[in-house]
């Protein structure tokens, strides 16, 4: 099972493990870090005395912004989804509906279970108390989720409503991520143990 960067942001808020210590610079920043080697939390900058990788020409403001919205899922609801969607894909625009409302309200479980298994194997208490929920991740992933799918082709969107675009799709993701990055400074304070 991996471990989302969402999860390692919120492992580094609690006292009792190391704290990263690096800061997210911007759609960029946040950007170049996620794609960094030896980067374990959304949005932290490269370290000290490594180089950050080359930005590609491929590289703007609309795939920053949808690199750091994927950054806030886990890997497991997003290859679980797509596989769902796949599989799904018919005439038939209800069963769309029911996988993305059923992953949408299963995101932040997965966040919650992530940040359990990480702490148990860490030899910590599971959090079950809601003080002790990574409440910020939780909520970014599912906030995340809902964008990152609003964006993919062929969703229930696309198949439901004459009004949906693309374009649309990819004005939501860049405001959604420069949202979360203005917001995950204030919202990430320390964890109850």
């Amino acid at each position: 099972m991996s471990i989302s960067s969402m999860t390692n942001a919120a492992i580094a808020r609690r006292p009792d493990f190391a704290p990263l210590n690096a800061v997210p610079e911007g759609l960029p920043g946040i950007a170049r870090g996620l794609s960094h080697p030896d980067v374990h939390a959304v949005g932290a900058a490269v370290p000290a005395g490594a180089e950050p990788p080359p930005q590609t020409s491929a590289s703007n403001g609309l795939t920053d912004a949808l690199q750091v919205i994927v950054a806030y899922i886990p890997t497991e609801v997003l290859t679980l989804y797509v596989a769902v969607l796949t599989t799904l894909q018919s005439p038939a625009k209800e069963p769309l509906w029911v996988a993305f409302w059923g992953f949408l309200v299963g995101t932040p479980v997965v966040v919650w279970i992530l940040f359990a298994t990480k702490l148990n194997a860490a030899g910590r208490s599971k959090p079950w108390s809601p003080r002790q929920w990574p409440i910020w991740e939780m909520l970014a992933a599912t906030v995340s989720f809902f964008v990152w799918a609003f964006a993919l082709p062929g969703n229930p969107w696309a198949q439901s409503f004459h009004w949906y675009t693309p374009a649309l799709a990819g004005v939501m993701a860049l405001v959604v991520s420069a949202l979360l990055a203005l917001l995950a400074p204030l919202c990430q304070q320390p964890l109850k143990t």
